[in-house]
């Protein structure tokens, strides 16, 4: 993975709208044909014969989710398939609880997962990982009028506090000593807070804008935010690395070219 950074207009026009979220540009390149696959054949020469299925929630607003009408949509979700139709792959979408995503994966039961999976060294070390499409903050949410509220990740020590057992935010909380209460998916998380059965839930920043969104009259606040925003990226087996570099040439052309920034705007500016 490139180390270099090279920030486009289109992501800097992104970070004026977002102050603390930023489209990540690493090492932009043109998308000069597919990728090959470990058979030998370029990706789009394979298209016919395979079907790339993702991974992702379907439940995590507004990453993953599914609209009124039954569509499945979000930043996740509509990244992937963009950067599926650059690739020349055929795409097929397969909805699991965030827990049953990365066993899933391991299994061979989807190819790749796009449901905000934060790029870390463990990560790294066992699977490839597309171009990251996006940095994200966690934040740490109590209900209002909270006495004595966290003011940190390091200071959840002892609180009971709700989240998906797996995801990034939540074992940032529990190295810090919380008491984890478990949840499937993160709009119960902050359901918990709000009806006082958990003092704080952990989430990214997006998720909870999102849910209060849907929930205006939840009475919740965030109470704290992680120092350091993470890289999001897709995740793919090892075997199928050649597969994950189409994938990231297709994101660094979508972000050469603003599409990311179009995305980040439709799904995760906060709307009144």
């Amino acid at each position: 993975m490139n180390s270099n950074t090279n920030t486009t207009p289109a992501a800097l026009n992104l970070l004026n709208v977002f102050s603390r979220r930023s489209v990540v540009a690493m090492g932009f390149a043109a998308l000069a044909g597919a990728a090959v696959l470990a058979a030998g054949l370029p990706v789009n020469a394979q298209a016919a014969e395979r079907t790339v299925k993702i991974g992702t929630e379907g439940l995590y607003a507004p990453f993953s989710f599914r609209t009124a009408a039954g569509k499945l949509t979000g930043f996740d979700v509509e990244v992937a398939r963009e950067a599926a139709k650059r690739a020349g792959v055929k795409l097929e979408f397969v909805a699991a609880p965030w827990d049953a995503l990365i066993a899933a994966l391991d299994a061979k039961r989807v190819d790749a997962v796009f449901n905000q999976v934060v790029v870390n060294d463990t990560r790294k070390a066992k699977y490839a990982l597309s171009s990251p499409y996006l940095e994200e903050r966690g934040v740490v949410v109590v209900k209002e009028g909270t006495a004595n509220p966290p003011s940190s990740f390091e200071n959840l020590k002892g609180r009971k506090v709700a989240g998906v057992p797996s995801a990034n935010w939540v074992v940032a909380a529990a190295n810090a000593g919380a008491q984890i209460l478990p949840v499937k998916e993160g709009a119960q998380a902050f359901s918990l807070v709000a009806t006082g059965r958990a003092e704080a839930a952990v989430n990214a920043e997006s998720a909870f804008e999102a849910y209060k969104k849907a929930q205006p009259r939840a009475k919740l606040v965030v109470a704290a935010k992680s120092v350091d925003a993470e890289r999001v990226a897709g995740l793919f087996r090892k075997d199928d690395a050649a597969l994950a570099e189409a994938f990231g040439k297709a994101i660094d052309s979508m972000k050469a070219d603003g599409t990311i920034t179009k995305f980040a705007e439709q799904f995760l500016q906060p709307k009144e």
